[in-house]
């Protein structure tokens, strides 16, 4: 949860006129031409990402990748009845009722 809330922190800074680079977190280039090291955002430390940074392997025990994959059973819930519909008309969306 907290490297998603960095990442979209820098997205909403980031412009076009005004990039913010997703991989060290400084402005003005974007992680494509970005040369610097890169940035975790667990510990704000240079050199590793979070996926792989020691304060998260060292609070959360790793799991092995075949253990992981199986007896998985995806949860699926069945969609709520729409609200509202939206039928085009005339090339514009005609709102009905509720």
């Amino acid at each position: 949860m907290l490297i998603r809330r960095k990442v979209v922190e820098i997205r909403s800074k980031s412009t076009a006129d005004n990039p913010w680079c997703l991989r060290c977190g400084s402005k003005g280039h974007t992680a494509r031409a970005c040369r610097n090291a890169q940035l975790c955002f667990v510990c704000n430390r240079f050199g590793h990402r979070a996926s792989s940074c020691s304060i998260i392997s060292s609070i959360l025990p790793r799991v092995p990748h075949s253990k992981r994959s199986r007896n998985f059973e995806l949860e699926t819930l069945p969609l709520p009845k729409p609200r509202s519909t939206f039928p085009i008309r005339a090339g514009t969306l005609a709102k009905l009722a509720l």
